[in-house]
C-alpha cells in the first residue's frame, strides 16, 4: 500500500511540473521526505541495530545521526498546495 501510495504522489508532482506548477510541485515533495524521514527515524530509533543502518550509512552517512532526534518540519498537519492551473 505504501508503493502505490508513493506512485500515487509521484504522479500528483510529475502532474504538478507539467501544468508549471513547480512551485507547487516543490512543496510537495517537502512534505513527502519529510514523512519518509520520519518514517525512517522511528523505525531507527525502534530497532537500533536494524541491517538498515548499515544500507543507510552505507549510502548518506550523516543521515543516521539526522535521524536520531528528527523532527518532521510539519507536525501532524499540514496542507497541501493545490495546483490551479
Amino acid at each position: 500500500m505504501l508503493w502505490f501510495n508513493h506512485l500515487l504522489q509521484f504522479r500528483e508532482i510529475e502532474a504538478d511540473l507539467s501544468k508549471g506548477c513547480s512551485p507547487e510541485a516543490l512543496e510537495k515533495s517537502r512534505i513527502a521526505i519529510d514523512g519518509e524521514l520520519e518514517l525512517l527515524s522511528k523505525f531507527h530509533k525502534e530497532y537500533p541495530n536494524s541491517p538498515l543502518n548499515k544500507y543507510i550509512s552505507d549510502r548518506d552517512p550523516k543521515l543516521l545521526s539526522q535521524l536520531e532526534d528528527y523532527k518532521s518540519k510539519y507536525g501532524n498537519s499540514w496542507t497541501v498546495p493545490q495546483c490551479a492551473k
